[in-house]
């Protein structure tokens, strides 16, 4: 006797690689036609970390100002004085700042911003805070793909 076998394949087989390649073909498409918008996400890591960089170098640059400018002074003029005497060694000889975030920081030096702290009529501690502000744009091909504002407040003292 010979069996009589039909050689079908399962329906739910069939049903599993028509889908799977309708989902490959599917994937593909929205690969191929989406808007590549890779390099943002990779050059706004760059960015922040330019960000930081720079605040950690103008606050260690603020902070060298304000100790130095904190010897030998009796007033908050001194005090201002001295900054401003310390602020100009960091131009050039035309008058430019090397760090031109430090702009930010002579405009803002007031005698209302700064704290003498007294023992005795003798000056024990002075402290500055600025508002200072550090901002990054990132062009691609002359159109701006990321641009950053980091403002923050920071409150310098002496180191008696």
């Amino acid at each position: 006797m010979i069996n009589n076998k039909k050689g079908g394949v399962p329906l739910s087989i069939v049903l599993i690689v028509v889908l799977s390649i309708l989902l490959l073909a599917t994937s593909l498409v929205s690969f191929v036609l989406r808007d590549k918008n890779f390099e943002s996400t990779i050059y706004s890591t760059s960015t922040l970390d330019d960000i930081y960089s720079r605040e950690a170098v103008i606050n260690s640059q603020i902070q060298n100002i304000v100790d130095n400018s904190f010897q030998g002074i009796s007033s908050d003029e001194d005090f201002i004085n001295n900054f401003k005497s310390q602020l100009n060694s960091y131009k050039n000889p035309e008058g430019v700042y090397l760090n031109p975030d430090l702009k930010q920081v002579e405009e803002q030096l007031l005698v209302d911003k700064i704290k003498i702290e007294k023992d005795n009529s003798i000056i024990k501690k002075v402290s500055i805070n600025f508002n200072i502000e550090l901002n990054k744009e990132l062009n691609v091909k002359e159109k701006k793909v990321f641009e950053a504002d980091y403002k923050y407040i920071k409150t310098f003292e002496s180191k008696s």
